[in-house]
């Protein structure tokens, strides 16, 4: 199986094929911070799409009335997964061709972290990330290459835990019941100090616990936390997207314990954006009327999963979990119709409340100084809901 920021072996073109012969890069601190660029040339050079054919102009539709007026490159990196699964649908249904966007095979970075650091080098034009990456980039970044958010497209927070098997409070219990009921349990994380940890300490304090009244573990991705929830290793894990939760849940014989995007969680967490639309800076500014076709084509392909649930899942069987959960991706689909879908602005417009949210607990967890992101700086004017 392949999940978020698993490198596929084919579906994808990995970064890493890029510009063959030239040494990998040490990925060394979260957000990309201090990261020396990659030098743009060698990825662009490797980035025409390998399937042997040109789309053709639009695609099967014809073109978009707003679309561009030539033929534009633009480079989309993204990660298998229900949170990704717009990208593969504008891929496969031709919607980045009806905007007149030239798109070769998406790139698959190997983290969010890798993600940035493309970004930055130019080596790509845009993809979904992390909104807290996003902002401590954006913070330590040189201005110009920084990442600038012009979209929401993930505006709930999709984090679950998943427990093992056992005795758990029953899905009618309290959020502070199932909080407290992992009190002197072993929760797995992806890394200490990751997206998934930073969540877990404060879903933790949120009914008076802290750190040390749980043991925390570094287990990696989703297959090593199956293996680990399996053998009993650890009894919980804490997940970045629905489908990725269910599926965790479905191989190691346990279930979805807390949904971090459910009403009775509290609003620190619930309300909490997770993925952001981001292009370059310099590019948000130049190119306006690329960014736009982009987004019109994202938003395409968030009506047809919509309009076209069964086909979406087929889609998300087979492009993350190699075609064995059918009934997970139903589930993961059903999730972004009925919860993700709705919580969108038009084209993805970016409200102030959510960023300044995300950008305060940046700031109370040390990612960044006071003051240093601002919503004015990092939501370019056109990209801001009205």
């Amino acid at each position: 199986m392949k999940f978020p920021f698993e490198l596929p072996r084919s579906a994808y073109r990995s970064p890493a094929s890029v510009g063959a012969g030239r040494s990998r890069r040490e990925f060394l601190s979260i957000a990309g911070v201090g990261l020396a660029a990659v030098g743009a040339g060698a990825f662009l050079a490797g980035c025409a799409d390998s399937s042997g054919s040109t789309p053709a102009p639009g695609g099967s539709g014809g073109l978009a009335p707003d679309a561009l007026a030539n033929s534009t490159r633009f480079v989309v990196a993204t990660a298998p997964g229900d949170n990704f699964l717009i990208d593969q649908v504008n891929k496969e249904q031709g919607q980045f061709a009806r905007y007149n966007l030239d798109v070769p095979k998406l790139l698959v970075p190997s983290s969010a972290v890798q993600a940035n650091q493309l970004l930055a080098s130019g080596a790509m034009g845009g993809c979904m990330t992390d909104i807290t990456v996003a902002i401590s980039a954006f913070a330590n970044s040189t201005p110009g290459q920084r990442p600038v958010v012009v979209g929401l497209r993930v505006p709930v927070n999709t984090y679950s835990v998943v427990v093992g098997k056992g005795s758990w409070p029953g899905d009618n219990a309290s959020f502070p019941e199932k909080m407290n009921a992992l009190r002197g349990k072993r929760i797995g994380v992806t890394a200490l100090g990751a997206g998934a940890d930073q969540q877990l300490l404060m879903a933790l304090g949120a009914v008076g616990l802290s750190e040390r009244d749980v043991t925390r573990i570094g287990v990696g991705q989703i297959s090593p936390a199956i293996a680990q929830l399996k053998a009993d290793r650890i009894d919980a894990y804490l997940s970045y997207t629905r489908g990725a939760s269910l599926a965790v849940a479905h191989q190691s014989g346990g279930g979805l314990f807390v949904n971090f995007s459910d009403a009775d969680v509290p609003e620190v967490l619930n309300r909490q954006p997770v993925g952001a639309i981001v292009v370059r800076e310099d590019f948000a500014t130049s190119s306006q009327d690329v960014v736009r076709a982009w987004l019109a084509a994202q938003a395409d392909g968030m009506t047809w999963i919509a309009d076209h649930a069964d086909d979406a899942a087929a889609l998300l069987n087979k492009t993350s979990f190699d075609g064995k959960m059918s009934e997970v991706a139903v589930e993961s689909v059903r999730f972004l119709n009925d919860t993700v879908g709705p919580s969108t602005k038009p084209m993805f417009q970016v409200s102030r409340e959510p960023i300044e949210l995300m950008v305060s607990i940046a700031e109370k967890q040390g990612h960044i100084t006071p003051g240093a992101v601002r919503y004015e700086d990092l939501v370019p004017d056109y990209a801001r809901a009205r």
